[in-house]
């Protein structure tokens, strides 16, 4: 049943149908899982941990490896994270050296 509504139209339960929940594509989860378990990581490599500091660098960390190891440019990845591009690589590197085991 469709009724006017302002300047538009509106169909009755309209919002029903539109409640159902997506389903998060597979590569989505991956990346999410993967940034979870590096986050993970981080956070442990970290000789202070009071406070959010450490949480968040190592969840921006965390996200620029992830992202680049799923083949997304650095640039695309400073642009998202609201970051400059300097401070992406500059992530990068750090998150690499620190897997590797020489920082």
């Amino acid at each position: 049943m469709w009724t006017t509504f302002g300047l538009g139209q509106t169909r009755l339960g309209w919002h029903l149908s539109q409640a159902e929940p997506q389903p998060v594509p597979a590569a989505q989860r991956l990346l999410a899982d993967r940034i979870e378990e590096l986050t993970t990581y981080f956070v442990n490599q970290k000789k202070r941990t009071g406070g959010t500091r450490a949480q968040d660098s190592a969840e921006t960390w965390a996200t620029v490896l992830a992202r680049r190891e799923l083949g997304d440019s650095l640039q695309t990845i400073a642009e998202d994270l609201s970051i400059p591009y300097e401070t992406a690589k500059t992530h990068s590197k750090l998150a690499r050296r620190s897997l590797r085991g020489d920082a």
